[in-house]
């Protein structure tokens, strides 16, 4: 193989691990926006006034509380890495 046909092959792999990754990352952002959602309802839930008295709900109330700020974070990241991967390719091509 010549070196031309190597650098080919490489910028070919390059652009399908890219394009994976990016739906791969809009996938996880249609999870954790399903997930909020889900653990919003079940916090409404939980945090009746009935519900509160045992200590499996009050773990579980902890539970989605972590769920929920770790997926507010994921989409913030998601957020910002297409922030920035739009920012460098719309720039480089100037």
């Amino acid at each position: 193989m010549s070196s031309e046909e190597m650098s080919d092959l490489w910028n070919s792999i390059f652009n399908v691990v890219e394009i994976s990754n990016f739906g791969v990352t809009l996938v996880g952002i249609g999870v954790s926006f399903c997930g909020i959602f889900f653990n919003i309802f079940h916090l409404i839930v939980l945090l009746q006034k009935p519900m509160r008295v045992l200590t499996t709900n009050a773990f579980l109330i902890g539970i989605a509380i972590c769920d929920v700020s770790r997926m507010v974070v994921t989409i913030i990241m998601f957020g910002l890495s297409f922030h920035y991967y739009y920012e460098t390719t719309m720039y480089s091509s100037w």
